[in-house]
């Protein structure tokens, strides 16, 4: 039944009429059929160790299958409340020419965004290179846990990121900020310090906020996130 409602609802939402301005990656104005969620790169990294992350239960848990029915309940609830402007990133390759057009400079929040229990999430360590190679500036926000060059490199499996490249927080980065992007998984913190510097702001559904969340401050449009995408290794330059 409830597949058959989120048809139902695609639709008639090809029969809206879709306002002057809205973007094409607007949940109001998805025409076509919905590409699959779960590119190739991220089904072979999933089934290893990385993409598998053992709840108090002890039950493995696929973060990256579980974000992405965050963002589709989310969506879901959003798809016909015309009064807000979030934009909904479904794949890789909306994500992924988003983020390319649109900004220059890419700052993440760690724990909850790039791993979880300092096991990175899956495809992540391949995001990261793919915004360096294409000359983006990425930067990583220190967290609770007192993050470094070398031990974010060793738990995201990358060859090396650069002492300056950990910031303590967002205001501490000097950038044009209509052209910065903070990737974060925190409504309530790292969200209103980044809308407080100008800058654009995502939440991947990997951490601290869940679909419910989002869902239960919809009352209040501005505490709403401006991008929503599932998780990180959706972006792939």
């Amino acid at each position: 039944i409830s597949k058959f409602i989120m048809k139902f609802k695609m639709i008639c939402m090809l029969l809206l009429t879709v306002p002057d301005g809205l973007t094409a990656f607007s949940p109001h104005s998805l025409i076509g059929q919905r590409r699959a969620l779960k590119p190739a790169f991220m089904e072979q990294e999933i089934n290893g160790t990385n993409g598998e992350f053992v709840s108090q239960n002890g039950a493995h848990k696929d973060v990256c299958q579980e974000s992405i029915d965050q963002y589709e309940e989310v969506m879901e609830h959003f798809m016909f409340e015309l009064g807000n402007d979030m934009v909904f990133l479904e794949d890789t390759p909306e994500t992924s020419n988003f983020i390319q057009n649109r900004f220059d400079v890419i700052l993440f929040d760690c724990e909850g965004v790039l791993y979880k229990e300092k096991s990175a999430i899956p495809s992540v360590s391949n995001s990261i290179q793919s915004l360096m190679q294409s000359e983006k500036k990425v930067y990583f926000v220190k967290s609770n846990d007192g993050v470094t060059a070398d031990n974010l490199a060793k738990i995201l499996n990358f060859s090396s990121f650069t002492e300056e490249q950990i910031i303590a927080s967002v205001g501490d980065l000097e950038s044009d900020p209509s052209r910065t992007l903070l990737v974060t998984d925190r409504m309530d913190t790292s969200m209103p310090l980044a809308k407080k510097e100008g800058m654009i702001s995502a939440l991947v559904l990997t951490g601290m906020t869940s679909a419910e969340d989002v869902i239960e401050v919809s009352a209040g449009v501005d505490d709403l996130p401006q991008i929503i995408f599932p998780h990180v290794g959706l972006i792939q330059l």
